[in-house]
């Protein structure tokens, strides 16, 4: 029965370990600091706000471990065993469905029209400095982004 108690804090602490992709185009990841990338001209003809789904890597195990202890607290014998693995399949569900609300997040897709009349389509946060028919720069690295033009 005291594990009840402690079922929730101990699944805040495990799924606190779920992470949402960085959308920013300002920040970088260290190892992109040594590398020179190709970097174009555009003009943005389109935004327009879009949902990134969240993702779903902690929860799934973290839910299932909790609801089978929790769900072994019912009953006796069988009772018992049928508890944890309800329990067990409910929590990972649930712990699915969590991780992913949690990590979900808010971005525009941004379709620039490059220098040589090409299209391209990056997804990122939103940032108010980048407007329709704003001039940018697409900067084409592994995670291509766009920084605006002064």
């Amino acid at each position: 029965m005291k594990i009840l108690f402690m079922l929730p804090a101990l699944f805040l602490l495990l799924i606190s370990g779920c992470s949402a992709p960085n959308l920013q185009g300002n920040v970088y990841s260290s190892n992109a600091a040594d590398y020179t990338v190709p970097t174009v001209e555009g003009v943005v003809v389109s935004i327009r706000p879009v949902k990134v789904s969240g993702t779903s890597t902690v929860g799934v195990p973290a839910g299932a471990v909790l609801g089978g202890l929790a769900g072994s607290d019912v009953g006796q014998g069988k009772g018992s065993i049928a508890g944890a693995l309800v329990g067990a399949i409910a929590g990972g569900v649930a712990g699915e469905a969590l991780e992913n609300k949690m990590t979900q997040q808010q971005a525009a897709e941004y379709i620039v029209r490059l220098h040589n009349g090409r299209l391209v389509t990056i997804i990122e946060q939103y940032d108010p400095a980048i407007h329709m028919n704003a001039r940018v720069y697409v900067v084409m690295s592994q995670r291509p982004h766009l920084v605006p033009r002064q």
